[in-house]
């Protein structure tokens, strides 16, 4: 856990943190520094607080938040889950009423291309007109960031 000097403690000594303690990075090694614990911006954040009990509230406080978030993504993600399995139970349904009308495999065939038609330019949609950043995978984006490019 990194944590800064106490104010009463002297200005001068160094904080070490696990990055700085660690021998010299392999060769060929990029980006072994931007864990937000270990940054300079994080470390000067927490020098910049009044007072140790500040400071060591703040580490369960940020655990916390990790937790919610972390809960709130899986509520998410089974939300998604669950309206996917609606869905493919609504295609599927319609293939069955179709089957008993005694509709031909063609119709069927354009049945079940327009409904995966009808999905994926929703999902376009989404993407083109309400959030274009989201285009994409990110990982460009991602590994940017991770070398301190800001763009």
């Amino acid at each position: 856990l990194t944590m800064a000097a106490a104010p009463s403690e002297p200005a001068s000594r160094p904080l070490i943190t696990f990055s700085r303690a660690r021998l010299a990075a392999p060769a060929g090694t990029e980006s072994i520094d931007f864990d937000l614990e270990e940054s300079d911006q994080y470390l000067n954040f927490i020098q910049s607080m009044p007072s140790r009990r500040q400071q060591l509230l703040f580490s369960p406080l940020r655990w916390l938040m990790f937790v919610a978030v972390g809960v709130l993504t899986g509520t998410l993600a089974s939300g998604i889950d669950y309206a996917i399995q609606l869905l493919t139970n609504l295609r599927f349904a319609c293939l069955r009423w179709l089957i008993g009308q005694g509709a031909g495999a063609a119709a069927l065939t354009l049945m079940h291309v327009a409904f995966c038609v009808a999905l994926a330019s929703v999902a376009s949609s989404l993407v083109c007109f309400l959030s274009p950043l989201a285009a994409g995978s990110g990982i460009p984006e991602v590994k940017c960031r991770l070398n301190g490019v800001e763009a």
